[in-house]
């Protein structure tokens, strides 16, 4: 499942939640370039089955965080979100995206690396 909201309080203090991967990507990025630079980088994510679930954590103007959801992009088979740019889906700088992984029907699994940055 995704991070809770409460996981991302702590970000003022540059402290994220457990299993952060930093990408330095643009705003013209699509969902499934995403999907690719963290198929780099997270196995599972790689399995025929995965889907990747994002949800955006963004403050809205009186410092209280959001989450939406904005897109799901499996691993192989090309889906009508794998095309949304991140300017489409009003991602601002400094805003974060939760993602998820999902394989088949089991509980969604994220096994990340040391920290890996791009």
């Amino acid at each position: 499942k995704h991070n809770h909201i409460n996981d991302y309080k702590q970000i003022v203090n540059n402290i994220y939640p457990n299993n952060e991967i930093l990408i330095y990507s643009w705003m013209d990025a699509t969902l499934r370039e995403l999907t690719t630079l963290i198929q780099d980088v997270v196995n599972i994510s790689r399995h025929k089955t995965s889907e990747i679930s994002f949800t955006l954590v963004y403050s809205n103007g009186n410092g209280i965080l959001q989450m939406k959801p904005i897109g799901k992009v499996h691993a192989i088979k090309e889906g009508s979100d794998d095309l949304k740019t991140l300017k489409s889906l009003n991602f601002q700088i400094g805003d974060i995206l939760d993602i998820c992984i999902y394989t088949n029907n089991n509980p969604p699994q994220l096994h990340l690396p040391n920290q890996r940055r791009y």
